[in-house]
């Protein structure tokens, strides 16, 4: 799953996202089951003779949904997902009868070029690089004329596909370039696909994509406080040692829950490189003293001063690429007024508390 998924379920489960951004949530949800099924179908089919890893990027340049090394060659499955039918002609990729304003046919050649290309660069121009377009969804049809320089793979062929590349494989015939004679990439039985597999991977970065930041906009919107991760509730019973459920499916320890809230929040302030415990007593709505928080903090995170103040670096940052000082700045600000407010609303319930007992 992308950190881009991971981040925009997150906020969704906490009420904070717009409606541009629950369907891209839809979206990027469909395509993570292609993946996921287009994965399970390889493993069905070649067990363990092949090398496969989903998701990679390599040099931030190539994204492939499975990277998959067999002994004749190197394959980039591209698996889609679409929520209606999809044809191709021409060079026009359609959705729906509608033009696609950015073509999936024309964007995977381009990364099978730059494939290949960091082929060569890390030592497999030997080695032949293909690729397949899979469409995964069995509801709506697909119609390519042909004029697609890679295959694009329907539903009802998938497994088909699969089982002649593991024949190719299995019965020693070598991928179209191969070079026979090469001893760096070849065994008599084909491709090394471990060392194959080891040179590709040297190129592997993080994605070129992220999720968008966190802004002002989901911070006036998101429930805080620990959630059930079954139902949704926001109302859990957080006793000294155990967080726990009405619904009757989550029970967890208080520091596991905590420390899951804890990680969640590091992931979506991915544009901020340190970590304050303030914020982190004010995701969980008040409902974890700061010493737990922090305790939490010492045992799992790398501390360091900022002025006189400690804070913690946040494994999750990835350096933004436009200016965000502004940003984090009103980030900040907001969640410093907001736990004023909520320290107050606690002193005050706090106050009224004893106020009562002493009438008794």
């Amino acid at each position: 799953m992308s950190g881009e998924l991971k981040c925009l379920l997150a906020l969704e489960r906490r009420g904070a996202l717009s409606e541009d951004e629950l369907f891209l949530l839809q979206r990027l949800e469909a395509g993570d089951r292609g993946e996921a099924e287009l994965l399970a179908m390889v493993e069905s089919v070649f067990g363990e003779e092949v090398w496969v890893r989903r998701n990679v990027w390599l040099d931030r340049q190539v994204e492939c949904d499975l990277l998959v090394v067999t002994r004749a060659r190197v394959l980039n499955l591209n698996a889609k997902f679409y929520q209606g039918n999809f044809r191709y002609v021409d060079g026009k990729a359609f959705f729906n009868q509608s033009e696609l304003r950015s073509n999936p046919v024309l964007a995977f050649q381009r990364s099978m070029d730059r494939l290949r290309e960091l082929a060569r660069r890390c030592g497999l121009e030997d080695v032949p690089i293909d690729g397949r377009l899979v469409f995964l969804n069995p509801d709506y049809s697909v119609s390519v004329d042909g004029s697609n320089v890679w295959p694009c793979v329907g539903r009802a062929d998938v497994l088909k596909m699969l089982q002649d590349l593991r024949a190719e494989a299995g019965g020693g015939r070598l991928g179209t370039g191969y070079n026979s004679g090469s001893r760096r990439t070849g065994t008599p039985r084909g491709l090394d696909i471990n060392w194959v597999a080891s040179r590709l991977m040297t190129l592997e970065s993080e994605s070129k994509y992220w999720a968008a930041p966190l802004n002002l906009s989901h911070l006036q919107k998101i429930y805080r406080g620990l959630l059930c991760p079954s139902c949704g509730n926001r109302h859990l019973s957080v006793s000294q040692r155990v967080v726990e459920c009405a619904c009757g499916h989550y029970r967890i320890s208080k520091e596991q829950a905590v420390w899951e809230a804890v990680q969640e929040f590091a992931m979506l302030l991915h544009d901020q490189p340190v970590l304050r415990t303030s914020e982190l007593e004010w995701y969980l709505g008040g409902e974890v003293r700061r010493g737990f928080i922090l305790n939490i903090l010492k045992e799992n995170f790398e501390m360091t001063r900022l002025g006189r103040f400690t804070v913690f670096q946040n494994p999750f940052y990835r350096e933004p690429r436009e200016n965000c000082v502004q940003r984090l700045i009103d980030r900040e600000d907001y969640i410093k007024r907001n736990s004023t407010i909520q320290n107050m609303n606690r002193i005050t319930g706090a106050n009224k508390y004893n106020k009562q007992t002493k009438r008794k």
